[in-house]
């Protein structure tokens, strides 16, 4: 029986940072029906920028970065298109320090480092599970840190980025681990 909870605690967190490294994958942030798909209904995001968004909002600064054109600059690796900067071009975005934390069934609260076009910003996303919805990102904060700064003492963790790295397995009891399955 306890072994089965942490099956499926580590299932949930898998599902979670899955989700989160598909809002990066910038094939994903082009589509605003795969973006509505990965975001809830209820969806708020606290972007780095400071400003706060919705799922519509989101929606309409993604597909304004995919087209090309200089965005209102706003959120997340997760949510938003804060990370272009003003007018820039939109370059990949890289997370590192990914942890993933089951606060509840279905809950899942995600930690990482984004870095794009030279920005850190360091993010949290709350990923919930909906019978008949699946998981969807349910809230997101960025906030931008110092390319200097050091992160919490942790074991380096690959870098995840949404072309590539698929994330490793939380830890033994299934509720925190990183993108490469080592521990905080």
């Amino acid at each position: 029986m306890r072994e089965g909870m942490r099956e499926r605690g580590r299932e949930q967190v898998r599902a979670a940072v899955e989700g989160e490294l598909r809002l990066l994958d910038p094939a994903v942030r082009a589509s605003a029906r795969l973006v509505r798909e990965l975001l809830d209904p209820e969806f708020t995001e606290f972007g780095a920028s400071g400003r706060c968004w919705d799922r519509d909002s989101v929606t309409a600064a993604l597909a304004l970065e995919s087209s090309g054109e200089a965005g209102p600059g706003g959120g997340s690796g997760g949510g938003s298109g804060d990370e272009a900067g003003p007018g820039g071009p939109a370059g990949p975005i890289t997370a590192t320090e990914l942890v993933g934390t089951l606060f509840a069934p279905d809950i899942v609260h995600l930690t990482y480092v984004s870095e794009r076009n030279g920005r850190r910003v360091r993010r949290s996303s709350l990923w919930r599970h909906r019978a008949g919805a699946g998981w969807r990102l349910y809230f997101h904060q960025g906030t931008p840190t110092d390319p200097a700064e050091p992160g919490p003492a942790r074991p380096a963790a690959a870098p995840a980025t949404a072309a590539g790295a698929a994330a490793g397995p939380p830890t033994a009891d299934g509720t925190r681990g990183t993108a490469d399955g080592a521990t905080p």
